[in-house]
């Protein structure tokens, strides 16, 4: 009869052992869940981009409508701008494929990417004026702290991306005179400028990008 007993006792013993550990596991789950939701109501207002905001137990309404409103469009404003990174390198890799075509060796002198390349050159400027307009329109409800930070370098590079734009658009339409009035040389001098700026502005943007997540 002690057989019975003794493996009902550690049958028992066991299981206890076992349940101690998920009981543990289950409050910390249920402590962090806690904690978590604890921390996203602190986020509604304690968020910091780049330094331009400080913690604040307590907001008055408009305060607080202006930083939502500024969180929203700046999180639209990092879409808009990854948006327009992807554009700016496909118009870049047409770009060149484009250029070989015309002056490389092996070039066929074709024009096959001369529409794409003019197409993805219209979407990136577009994209990147969208871009622009959200960070520019976005309220400030808090003062920024002075220094320089991630937030100065997304800046200059974003400030340099926009003047590398208007380069290329001025550029490629020097270049597409040249090439209808028949100067190849002047084609050639033009589009080789428009080729370097292109990749100047593609390293800006990346730059702006790299800044503004990391």
């Amino acid at each position: 009869m002690r057989a019975p007993i003794f493996r009902r006792l550690g049958a028992l013993f066991a299981a206890a052992l076992f349940a101690l550990p998920a009981r543990g596991l289950a409050r910390e789950s249920a402590e962090a869940a806690a904690t978590d939701r604890e921390s996203e109501t602190n986020l509604d207002f304690d968020f910091d981009l780049f330094g331009d905001g400080t913690k604040r137990s307590e907001e008055d309404p408009a305060l607080a409508g202006r930083a939502r409103l500024r969180r929203g469009m700046l999180q639209a404003h990092q879409i808009a701008g990854l948006t327009t990174l992807g554009l700016m390198a496909t118009t870049v890799v047409l770009g060149q494929l484009n250029f070989d075509d015309h002056f490389s060796a092996s070039g066929a002198g074709s024009g096959a990417y001369s529409t794409p390349h003019r197409i993805a050159a219209y979407s990136t400027a577009a994209a990147f004026a969208v871009t622009g307009g959200l960070a520019l329109l976005a309220p400030v409800p808090y003062e920024k702290a002075p220094g320089f930070d991630a937030g100065t370098v997304h800046k200059l590079a974003a400030f340099g991306a926009v003047a590398g734009m208007a380069g290329q658009v001025a550029l490629g339409m020097i270049a597409g005179d040249a090439l209808r009035s028949g100067q190849a040389r002047r084609f050639e001098s033009v589009a080789d400028l428009h080729r370097f700026t292109g990749y100047a502005t593609l390293t800006l943007l990346a730059t702006a990008a790299a800044a503004w997540l990391f």
